[in-house]
């Protein structure tokens, strides 16, 4: 029997011009009022042999969709990200939110943020049994390469399904509160 108790849903997606990549991860499972995190994990790679290269991260959106009330709690910046160095908004109805970055910049190097944000959500009592929530990320940014310079964007979605608390994930508590 395979438990599926811990398992994760990751969508990846990359900058253009081979500039790196994006990854979002989210508990597959997720039991009523669970605080849980989506994680977005960023590689920057602004290493060209033909000269001078930039990748940045201007900014990354999250949006909620769900008929539940699951909630966006709060956004951290992941521990490379520069202290002071970032801007957080979220909704009134906390279903949308942004972080505007001054500081996510490669030059010259590859730049690994794990993670870029932690996005703190927490999860509703479903009714019927279970409801899924829907994560849309979208990161915004620039790229600077010799004979490449645009700015990208690259759209990320992940799923979780917020069960009853009979379910066999949250009755063995695999889940902290």
């Amino acid at each position: 029997m395979i438990n599926n108790c811990k398992k994760q849903n990751i969508d990846v997606q990359t900058i253009p011009a081979n500039s790196g990549s994006f990854e979002s991860i989210v508990p597959a499972i997720v039991c009523p009022d669970q605080i849980f995190n989506l994680d977005v994990n960023a590689i920057l790679n602004a290493l060209d042999p033909n000269g001078d290269a930039l990748v940045t991260v201007d900014s990354i959106d999250f949006q909620l969709i769900t008929d539940t009330n699951t909630i966006i709690l709060d956004l951290e910046p992941g521990p490379d990200v520069p202290p002071g160095s970032t801007v957080i908004n979220i909704s009134p109805d906390q279903k949308v939110a942004t972080i505007i970055f001054d500081e996510a910049i490669a030059e010259n190097e590859i730049l690994s943020f794990l993670p870029i944000v932690s996005v703190i959500m927490q999860a509703d009592d479903p009714d019927p049994p279970c409801r899924e929530v829907i994560i849309e990320t979208q990161v915004r940014g620039f790229v600077s390469r010799p004979g490449f310079e645009d700015d990208y964007r690259v759209d990320l979605s992940v799923n979780t399904t917020i069960f009853k608390k009979t379910h066999f994930c949250c009755k063995k508590k695999f889940f902290k509160k």
